[in-house]
């Protein structure tokens, strides 16, 4: 996971709140 993927999850937690199924997704991997 690079550092842009980061701020993606990030953003896309604070604008969205779909970080949390993206972050289970690299957790499983």
């Amino acid at each position: 996971m690079t550092e842009e993927n980061l701020k993606l999850v990030i953003v896309g937690h604070v604008d969205h709140g779909k970080s949390t199924l993206i972050g289970r997704l690299f957790y499983d991997t």
